[in-house]
C-alpha cells in the first residue's frame, strides 16, 4: 500500500495540463506533416515558404553534409602508416642483414635499400605529425566549430520555421482560432527571416573556405616533404635495382670470339646471353607435348627472328609476344637432366635444331684420401679462405682476367666462341640457392672461396692468377660435397697445394668429397695423383642454342659458375 501511495503522490505533482499542451502541439505538427506527405491535404491549404528560403535551405544542408563528410575522412586524422611502414622497412632491412651488421653497411643489395626505404619513411614519418597538428589546429578544430555553432543554429531556426509553418497550414485552426492563426502568420513570417539571416551568415562566412586552404596548405607541405624524402633515396634504391637486377637475372652479358674469315686474330665483343633454370609441365598436363611447343615458342623471345632459317611456322599460330629487352639474345644455354634429345628436338620451326649437348667431365676427390695425399704439402699455407664478400670481389677480377686472356683459348680451328663471366651474380646464383639451408645449419660454412697469397715471381704483389671459388651440395642421401664453381690454376703443384687447403676446410666441415667441372686438360695428371676420378655424366647436361647462323659457337670456361 505505500508503494501505491507514493506513486499517486507522484503522479499528483506531474503538470498535465502543461505537459499535454506541448504533446498535443506537437502531435498536431506531426499529424499536419504526415498529411502533406501523403497528399491528403490540398495545396490551397499548405502554406508555402519563400523561394528564397528554399535555396538557401539547400545550399545549408550541402554546406553540412560537406563539413560532416570531411570530419569523418580517415585519411585525415589518422597518423599510423608513416610510423608502420617506417617500423616494418626498418625491421626487414635489420633482418636481412643478419645480427650485428648495421643494414646500410651489409653487402646485401636487399638490406642496404630497405634501410634506404625506412629512412626515408622516418622523415616522412616526422613529416606526418606536423601536418597533423596543422590540421588539427586549423581545420577540424574550427571546422567542427562551425558546424556546431552557427550550421547548428541555422538548422535550429530551420526547425522552428518548420514547426510554424505546420502550424498556419492546419485547416481546424483556420476554422476555429482564426486570431490564434494570423499570430502564427506573423510568427513564420518573423521566424523565417531569422532563419535566413542565420542561412546566409552561415553560406557567407568565410572561415570554412580559409580553414579548408588550411588543410590543403598542410598537407602540400607533407607530401611536397614526403616526395622530397623519397626522391632523395629512391635513385640510390633504382641504382640497387639495375645492379641487383643484372646480378640475378636469367639474362646474362656474354662475350663473343670471332676470327676473320682470313684466319686472323680472334675480335671480342659484348652480348646478350640467357639461361634457362628450369622448365616446368603440372603432372597433369604432362607428355601432351606443351613443355616442347613451349621451348620452341621460347627461341622466338630470346632470339632475333633473323636469325632462324624460315619464318614463323603458321601451324603453330601467333608467335609470341616479345617483351621490351628481350629479343636480341646471341645465345641461350640450359641443362638438361633428361637427356640430350629433348631439348635439342624443341627447335624454333620444324625440322631445326634447338639446345644441343655440349659433353663435360667432373672429376671427384674423397675428402680423407686428398688429406692422406698432401698432408706434407707445404704450399697450403699459400692459400687464403675467402668469405662470400670477399670471394664476390675476386669474381670481378676474376672476370677481368678472362677478358683479357680469352683470345688465346679457342683452338686454332675454331671461327667463333662465347663465355659467360662469373661477375654480376651469374656465379653467385649458386651462393643465393643454398642460402636458407646452410644459414640454418648449426655451423654455417664461413668460406666459399680461396686465393693464392704467395708473393708474384716478378713484383713481389700477391698473385692473382690462382683463384677458386665454391658452394655446397647437402642433399639428404647423397655425400656432402664442396662443389668447385670456379677455378684458375695455371700450375699443376698448385692444383695440390689448393685441393689440400680445401681439403681440411671440408673435413673440417664434415664434406665428404670434393668435385669440379671440365678440370683443364693440363691438370689431370695432378688431379688423379690425388685420388681423382673423372667421368662424363649423363645428367645436367650444358646445352647451348646459338642464335647466329653458322656452325654452334666453342663454349669456353664452361664451369659450375655459369650453371642455373
Amino acid at each position: 500500500m505505500d508503494g501505491w501511495n507514493k506513486i499517486a503522490s507522484s503522479l499528483a505533482n506531474i503538470n498535465v495540463s502543461g505537459a499535454g499542451s506541448k504533446l498535443s502541439k506537437g502531435f498536431s505538427s506531426s499529424v499536419q506533416a504526415t498529411k502533406e506527405r501523403l497528399g491528403q491535404i490540398a495545396p490551397e491549404d499548405i502554406t508555402e515558404l519563400p523561394q528564397e528560403y528554399k535555396d538557401l535551405e539547400t545550399r545549408v544542408d550541402a554546406l553540412r553534409a560537406a563539413h560532416i563528410s570531411l570530419l569523418n575522412l580517415p585519411c585525415i586524422r589518422t597518423r599510423h602508416s608513416p610510423h608502420a611502414l617506417a617500423r616494418a622497412a626498418t625491421s626487414a632491412a635489420t633482418v636481412v642483414a643478419g645480427p650485428g651488421a648495421a643494414p646500410h653497411e651489409s653487402g646485401d643489395k636487399l638490406g642496404k635499400a630497405l634501410a634506404l626505404y625506412a629512412n626515408g619513411w622516418e622523415r616522412i614519418a616526422g613529416a606526418r605529425l606536423d601536418q597533423d597538428d596543422a590540421i588539427a589546429t586549423n581545420f577540424l578544430a574550427p571546422w567542427q566549430q562551425t558546424l556546431n555553432t552557427s550550421i547548428s543554429l541555422a538548422m535550429k531556426a530551420r526547425q522552428a520555421v518548420r514547426v510554424s509553418r505546420l502550424k498556419t497550414s492546419n485547416p481546424s485552426r483556420q476554422e476555429h482560432a482564426r486570431l490564434e492563426v494570423e499570430n502564427a502568420e506573423d510568427d513564420l513570417v518573423q521566424k523565417t527571416e531569422v532563419a535566413i539571416t542565420l542561412m546566409k551568415t552561415v553560406l557567407e562566412n568565410p572561415e570554412p573556405i580559409k580553414n579548408l586552404n588550411e588543410l590543403a596548405k598542410a598537407q602540400l607541405l607533407f607530401f611536397s616533404s614526403a616526395a622530397e624524402a623519397l626522391s632523395s633515396v629512391q635513385g640510390e634504391i633504382e641504382e640497387l635495382s639495375v645492379a641487383a637486377e643484372g646480378e640475378y637475372s636469367l639474362r646474362r652479358e656474354v662475350f663473343v670470339l670471332k676470327r676473320s674469315p682470313s684466319g686472323g686474330e680472334l675480335t671480342t665483343e659484348e652480348q646478350v646471353g640467357y639461361g634457362i633454370a628450369s622448365v616446368y609441365t603440372p603432372p597433369e598436363k604432362r607428355r601432351k607435348g606443351y613443355a616442347k611447343h613451349m621451348m620452341s615458342l621460347l627461341h622466338w623471345v630470346l632470339g632475333p627472328a633473323s636469325s632462324f632459317p624460315s619464318a614463323f611456322p603458321e601451324v603453330w599460330g601467333q608467335p609470341p609476344a616479345v617483351p621490351e629487352g628481350f629479343g636480341s639474345g646471341i645465345v641461350s644455354v640450359l641443362y638438361s637432366d633428361i637427356g640430350p634429345t629433348f631439348y635439342k628436338a624443341s627447335g624454333p620451326a620444324p625440322g631445326v635444331d634447338g639446345w644441343t649437348v655440349d659433353p663435360y667431365t667432373v672429376s671427384t676427390w674423397d675428402v680423407k684420401a686428398v688429406l692422406e695425399r698432401t698432408k706434407d704439402e707445404v704450399g697450403k699455407d699459400q692459400w687464403t679462405l675467402l668469405n662470400k664478400e670477399q670471394t664476390k670481389e675476386w669474381w670481378n677480377q676474376d672476370s677481368e682476367l678472362i677478358l683479357r686472356e680469352v683470345p688465346s683459348k679457342p683452338q686454332s680451328s675454331t671461327s667463333i666462341a662465347f663465355t659467360f663471366l662469373p661477375r654480376k651474380g651469374v656465379a653467385e646464383f649458386l651462393h643465393r640457392r643454398i642460402e636458407w639451408f646452410v644459414n640454418s645449419m648449426e655451423r654455417p660454412p664461413p668460406y666459399y672461396g680461396a686465393l693464392l697469397s704467395a708473393p708474384g715471381p716478378s713484383d713481389g704483389e700477391p698473385s692473382s692468377d690462382a683463384f677458386a671459388s665454391w658452394t655446397f651440395e647437402l642433399y639428404p642421401g647423397s655425400p656432402k660435397t664442396l662443389l668447385i664453381t670456379r677455378l684458375r690454376c695455371p700450375k699443376e703443384e698448385l692444383l695440390r697445394s689448393l685441393l689440400g687447403r680445401i681439403a681440411e676446410y671440408a673435413s673440417d666441415l664434415e664434406i665428404e668429397r670434393i668435385q669440379v667441372r671440365n678440370l683443364p686438360g693440363e691438370l689431370n695428371v695432378a688431379g688423379e695423383e690425388i685420388g681423382g676420378a673423372t667421368v662424363h655424366p649423363e645428367d645436367h647436361l650444358p646445352s647451348v642454342k646459338w642464335y647466329r647462323s653458322g656452325p654452334i659457337a666453342e663454349w669456353l670456361y664452361n664451369e659450375k659458375f655459369a650453371w642455373c
